[in-house]
């Protein structure tokens, strides 16, 4: 599955494997991210922003192989 990412303000991304898969955690970088390879159905997307206390989190329940999945936030200041 590919992923496009945006968010406002920026996140840090990650892709987390259910953990009886075997596959590592992996680390996609800061946003705005564009068909970016590597997540699969049943992985849970992350995303954190530390300084500004963002943890939101979305898990990928369905799609295709090469499907392009489409993540856009925007976080209020609290």
């Amino acid at each position: 599955m590919r992923l496009s990412v945006k968010t406002n303000p920026p996140t840090t991304v990650r892709v987390v494997p259910p953990a009886n898969s075997g596959r590592p955690t992996l680390e996609l970088g800061r946003t705005p991210l564009d068909e970016v390879s590597g997540a699969q159905v049943g992985d849970t997307v992350v995303l954190e922003n530390v300084e500004r206390g963002i943890h939101d989190e979305e898990l990928l329940e369905y799609g295709r192989p090469n499907e392009l999945k489409l993540i856009s936030k925007v976080y209020r200041a609290k």
